[in-house]
């Protein structure tokens, strides 16, 4: 059922490869985006199969092209380089996909911490999911995951204050 999804996908994002370009429809002889188009459907069939490195290759190409789907690309960029162990590059490139628009600019913030948590930066990190948490007071999303930020600001919490870290994990549960 999936691999029937992801070909259906693909088919669409192959059949309307002029459509994924900004702007008005090219001319004739014209073809707008479609080496990029390629890219990304090599890039993302490359990351749901978990070829990290071929993923962040083709979609290092894809990104920055007017693609309509750029936001995506660069977070499902930025998620392979994460994947890769890359956490500045992903970093940067969530960042990037911070600034846009859509699910790709919601979910950037929490994976910008996931990066400087594994990058060893807690603090830095802590206030980051400490923002996170902060957003989704006031708009809540199913796709952002708010107990790892409470889960990773208690460890924080903990690590300074032991007291103040284990009231933080009780109110986790």
């Amino acid at each position: 059922m999936r691999r029937v999804g992801i070909a259906a996908a693909l088919t669409v994002l192959f059949a309307g490869a002029p459509a994924l370009a900004k702007g008005p429809a090219p001319g004739p002889g014209k073809p707008v985006g479609k080496a990029q188009v390629l890219l990304l459907a090599r890039g993302f069939h490359a990351y749901r199969a978990g070829d990290y490195e071929t993923a962040t290759q083709a979609l290092a190409g894809a990104v920055g092209h007017g693609l309509r789907t750029d936001d995506w690309a660069r977070y499902l960029l930025a998620e392979s380089e994460f994947y890769l162990g890359a956490f500045r590059a992903a970093r940067e490139d969530f960042g990037r996909a911070a600034h846009g628009a859509g699910r790709p600019a919601e979910l950037a913030p929490a994976r910008i911490a996931d990066c400087l948590w594994m990058e060893g930066d807690r603090a830095k990190a802590a206030a980051g999911y400490a923002r996170v948490l902060a957003a989704a007071a006031h708009h809540t999303s199913p796709f952002v995951d708010v107990a790892v930020a409470r889960f990773r600001i208690a460890e924080v919490a903990a690590g300074r204050e032991p007291a103040a870290g284990r009231k933080q994990y009780l109110a986790l549960a």
